[in-house]
């Protein structure tokens, strides 16, 4: 049976019960269709069978776009766990609770907020229309696929709306193919990503198109695979409506028209099984919902005295706290001018990614220590003791307060050294700093970071997160001007880190945001006492004696 058809037979269609007409395309421009369908399946498929694989066992997950590839390049089980996934996660059609856009992910080139509006433009979701606070998809960054909690709208009879059909593929030949590109892998002794090896459409011992007859090849018994037959529902789009602005996908504005792959599903069973890798909602971006990035007050008076500023613990991360417009608008500007218009004066240390000035006292990298105040550093800026008594909540100067969840009263925890983090996308690219935690041997409990010129995403895995869960970290969203402190259990038990990358996608209810030149003020205090690490509450992290 050929890989990809849309001849199936009748018994295989009454299986996917999709009431869609076949496609009425040249025959050319079908098989690239079908091929890329195909692929894209294969893609979804080995994702799914790698992550499960990993729970598991307990391996970490991986989270590149080769996603699965270790899978078809290991044990020979490989094919039949690909081919076992299709049987539970494709159900008939009207027993889908729930759809996958297969080429519809972050990977792939494709945002969640614009596939949102495709699927309501084109009427494919179950009523009632969701929301403008409704989530529906479940994605990652590490995905080339989405998952929507809606079934799709398709009509009893065939569905007369203009670029919609359908098309089946057989398990038993998408799992062949695997198998086929994983031995010619091994047989070249070099790793070959399933995904990519069938961008071509083509199995890579054979050297022809999957579609071909292969009659003659030897297999395991057809018992091994499951007997069901796939069906695709796929809408075309026009080049002017094109969902992919690069990544993986073989489709874009500039190549034609596209044609978006969606395959009812159970999208519990694939919640579950996903929920290791599957992003976890973004903290904090409930401004970002209500009013937009750069919305303020309609009439907001930053000089307005005395100021108050509200402290909020984040869910989930304990420990943690975040204090918007910690910084007015104006104190921003003037810090701006001197820490990044005025850095050709200070001392900056260059470290992978980002360059880094130290104040009052000058951490050393490597050794996870602290120089004494005043020695290898640059003076302090003209702003450090006034921003330093707002951190201890007591700024009688500016008549600023900060009320809430908020850890410090005045005098409790007097910072005494200032490192400036200098991420210039602009200039470097995409700019970041790798999982980790900040020494518990050099400094005390709290670590104090405030955001200038530009919001960030850091993202928080608790130490004793299992591997296979820890590719689906706690985002936070820390926007300009704002506040966030570590402290407690957040401060040693849980390790951070800004992804390296130039966007951020927070919300399929929100386009993709942008990063710009940013400026993180990380406030500190040496410790005075020794800290041993068998009196640490968390070891495993701990770099004390």
């Amino acid at each position: 049976m050929a890989a990809l058809s849309t001849t199936s037979s009748a018994t295989d269609a009454a299986e996917t019960h999709l009431p869609l007409p076949p496609p009425v395309l040249p025959p050319r421009q079908l098989k690239k269709i079908e091929i890329s369908c195909r692929k894209w399946l294969v893609r979804f498929l080995l994702a799914v069978s790698s992550v499960a694989r990993a729970q598991q066992t307990g391996a970490a997950v991986a989270t590149t776009s080769s996603f699965g590839s270790a899978d078809v390049e290991g044990s020979g089980e490989s094919r039949y766990d690909v081919g076992g996934v299709a049987t539970p996660v494709c159900p008939a059609w009207k027993q889908a609770n729930g759809f996958v856009a297969l080429n519809g992910g972050i990977l792939a080139g494709c945002s969640p907020h614009d596939l949102r509006a495709t699927l309501v433009a084109h009427h494919l979701l179950q009523p009632p229309i969701p929301s403008s606070n409704e989530t529906i998809l479940a994605y990652s960054s590490t995905l080339p696929f989405v998952l929507c909690a809606r079934p799709l709208a398709l009509q009893a009879e065939a569905d007369t709306r203009t670029g919609l059909f359908a098309l089946y593929v057989s398990a038993e030949d998408i799992t062949r193919c695997t198998a086929t590109t994983r031995a010619s892998s091994e047989a070249e002794g070099h790793s070959t990503s399933a995904p990519d090896s069938l961008a071509s459409g083509r199995c890579v011992e054979s050297g022809k198109p999957a579609v071909a007859d292969r009659s003659g090849e030897k297999n395991r018994s057809d018992s091994t695979f499951p007997p069901s037959v796939i069906g695709v529902v796929v809408l075309q789009l026009p080049p002017a409506a094109s969902l992919w602005k690069g990544g993986s996908s073989t489709s874009s504005a500039q190549r034609g028209c596209g044609f978006l792959y969606l395959l009812p599903c159970d999208v519990s069973l694939m919640r579950t099984m996903l929920r290791c890798v599957l992003q976890k909602p973004v903290v904090g971006i409930e401004r970002l919902l209500g009013h937009g990035e750069r919305a303020e007050r309609a009439h907001d008076d930053e000089d307005k005295r005395p100021r108050v500023c509200v402290s909020q613990a984040v869910p989930g991360i304990p420990g943690l706290y975040l204090v918007e417009d910690f910084l007015t608008r104006g104190e921003e500007a003037a810090i701006w001018a001197e820490l990044h218009e005025g850095r050709q004066r200070l001392q900056l240390e260059y470290l992978s990614r980002r360059r880094v000035a130290h104040f009052n006292r000058r951490f050393i990298y490597g050794a996870n220590q602290l120089t004494t105040e005043g020695e290898e550093v640059n003076a302090r800026p003209s702003f450090y003791d006034w921003m330093r008594a707002r951190l201890q909540n007591n700024d009688p100067a500016h008549s600023m307060r900060i009320v809430g969840d908020y850890p410090f009263h005045p005098g409790d925890y007097e910072c005494d050294q200032l490192t400036v983090n200098y991420y210039d996308y602009s200039e470097m690219g995409a700019c970041g700093i790798a999982s980790h935690v900040d020494a518990h041997a050099a400094f005390e409990d709290a670590i104090l970071i405030v955001s200038l010129g530009s919001y960030t995403v850091m993202d928080y895995t608790r130490w004793d997160t299992p591997a296979a869960e820890a590719a689906a970290p706690i985002g936070v969203y820390l926007p300009r001007r704002s506040l966030a402190v570590m402290h407690g259990e957040s401060r040693y038990g849980w390790t951070h880190c800004i992804a390296e990358k130039r966007t951020d996608t927070v919300s399929e209810l929100l386009p993709t945001l942008t990063r710009g030149d940013r400026l993180s003020l990380t406030w500190r205090r040496g410790r005075t006492q020794r800290h041993l690490k068998a009196e640490c509450p968390f070891p495993a992290l701990c770099d004390g004696e």
